[in-house]
């Protein structure tokens, strides 16, 4: 009876588990269609198919599904990262060369360009000028780079030991290729973008075998 019993609660444990990602999956969409602002709580539930009822069942308010959204999409984005950097890190590493800079840089510009960074970007627009907004996603931002950072170190750990000059390119590069990735809205001229990604590469290869010298 008691094996049941445990049965029937972890299968209600993973069906809501299952419901909160369904509706976090549903929010960051809102943000991508709607926008922040008009984010709301009959939009989220008519985007994840489930009944108003059943959406505030597993949340406070509106207020705790966007801070629920914005951890939830944090760890998205840290998944997708690693995911898509991964496959520069060639001998576990510890091999540092144009082709390896490339497609990393080539991954990262792909990961500027999917819709949880379209999302993430709303939010930080939005937290701007929303008090309770910006509440959670300085905290977040905060946390996202530092653990970038971290998984950067762990996946190059040819890098390691020129800590600075990892910092100053890591700064580098995703400010360039993020700010690259808003401009290519208005501009869509795709050998202006190639030469900015080529540079990135070169540039990033010169910076390494200088340091490495040093």
């Amino acid at each position: 009876m008691a094996a049941n019993h445990s049965k029937d609660m972890s299968w209600q444990a993973q069906k809501s588990e299952k419901t909160r990602s369904t509706i976090m999956d549903a929010v960051i969409r809102c943000y991508i269609k709607y926008g922040y602002t008009n984010t709301i709580v009959t939009n989220i539930a008519q985007e994840a198919g489930v009944s108003r009822g059943a959406m505030m069942h597993h949340f406070d308010d509106r207020l705790d599904i966007i801070r629920s959204s914005v951890k939830y999409l944090e760890e998205q984005r840290l998944h997708e990262f690693k995911t898509l950097v991964s496959k520069a890190s060639v001998d576990d590493g510890y091999t540092v060369n144009e082709d390896n800079l490339r497609i990393t840089i080539n991954a990262l510009w792909k990961f500027f360009h999917i819709p949880s960074y379209i999302a993430y970007q709303e939010l930080l627009v939005a937290a701007r000028t929303d008090k309770e907004l910006a509440k959670v996603m300085d905290p977040t931002q905060k946390d996202f780079d530092h653990r970038i950072s971290e998984l950067i170190r762990s996946m190059f750990p040819a890098w390691n030991d020129m800590e600075s000059t990892r910092a100053i390119l890591t700064d580098l590069v995703f400010y360039t290729l993020q700010g690259m990735a808003i401009s290519k809205i208005n501009n869509r001229k795709q050998a202006r973008i190639q030469n900015l990604l080529d540079f990135l590469v070169k540039e990033s290869h010169a910076m390494y075998l200088r340091a490495n010298k040093e």
